[in-house]
């Protein structure tokens, strides 16, 4: 059949596809949904001898034997997948065909939805560099990790999964999203998607108010873009910097009253004295005792040139002011 395009072979009990080889080459369209089929190695074989396709539907069939041996993809035409409902979870968590997708540079569709998946292989989609459309809905999903789409995506869906946090940044480069019955975590790591969810262009398959919390206990149900979301490590955070600023400005402040007060004292001690001693007069009752009059004014007499008043200070006026006491009160002039 050299002119045959289209084959739909769904709902059968087929377990191979190398009998179809012989049908036609010219094969754009192949539906093998809900056979038997269960080695990935019959996906590859389409992929090797039906350089024109551009459809394969293979959801339904339980795979759960990947070759080793290496495959080449020789349709560059190939733009829709369907490998939804078809046990991938089980491949992958044997740590087998994470690179189905290589090559596959044309795929513009692909549907792997109903698979039980649980987290997606790190780089699975590195190839899919012309992918439109992904449908990851009903699965088990948790976390997409940074950085899992490929740039030229455009419409996901991700609805009822099980997502409880996700970075805005994954879907930087969509124009249409689901996230319907996901379980989101309304806690502070959720913040970030909140307020990108109420800022936005991207168009949702649903109301946005149907984006809703799974937890906590007092959120659940609520719209995340209406939650409450609290920050207490922040707010605790927020305080502990606060006092920090206030234990800063008082230090400081402290330092440098010492320090001012330090400075004033050995700049102008002599003035500090005389006052001190005015103070001590006015507060202490009783005559001071009259002066003999032929005794001299001052006990001491300093003269010296203003370059010497180090010296003075080192060699004299130290001692004296650690000698002083009301017992022992020395006049002096300089």
């Amino acid at each position: 059949l050299p002119r045959l395009e289209k084959l739909y072979l769904g709902v059968n009990k087929f377990t191979h596809a190398f009998s179809l080889l012989n049908i036609g080459t010219n094969l754009k369209t192949l539906y093998l949904q809900f056979n038997k089929i269960s080695s990935t190695s019959e996906f590859y074989a389409i992929l090797e001898n039906f350089p024109q396709i551009e459809e394969i539907v293979f959801r339904g069939n339980e795979l759960v034997y990947c070759p080793d041996h290496e495959h080449k993809v020789l349709s560059q035409k190939i733009k829709i997948l369907d490998l939804a409902n078809a046990g991938l979870e089980v491949l992958w968590l044997e740590g087998t065909c994470l690179n189905i997708f290589d090559e596959l540079h044309q795929l513009e569709a692909l549907f792997l939805n109903s698979n039980r998946l649980q987290s997606l292989p790190k780089d699975v989609f590195k190839d899919l560099t012309s992918l439109i459309f992904l449908d990851l809905s009903s699965n088990s999903l948790k976390y997409l990790p940074n950085g899992i789409f490929p740039k030229s995506l455009q419409y996901l869906n991700l609805e009822f999964n099980s997502v409880y946090s996700v970075d805005p940044n994954l879907f930087s480069t969509l124009s249409y999203l689901s996230l319907l019955g996901n379980d989101f975590n309304c806690d502070c790591n959720l913040r970030d998607f909140q307020t990108w969810l109420n800022q936005t262009n991207i168009t949702f398959l649903h109301p946005i108010e149907d984006v809703t919390c799974a937890s906590p206990e007092d959120q659940y149900m609520v719209s995340v873009v209406k939650s409450s979301i609290q920050c207490e490590d922040e707010e605790d955070e927020r305080s502990v910097e606060n006092l920090r600023l206030v234990l800063f400005i008082f230090c400081s402040t402290l330092i440098i009253l010492f320090t001012a007060s330090a400075i004033i004292y050995v700049c102008r001690r002599g003035y500090i004295f005389k006052l001190y001693k005015k103070i001590i007069a006015k507060l202490v009752d009783g005559k001071q005792p009259e002066l003999d009059p032929d005794r001299f004014l001052y006990d001491v007499y300093l003269c010296f040139s203003s370059s010497d008043i180090k010296w003075v200070e080192r060699a004299l006026l130290k001692k004296f002011d650690s000698q002083f006491s009301e017992q022992s009160t020395l006049r002096c002039c300089f």
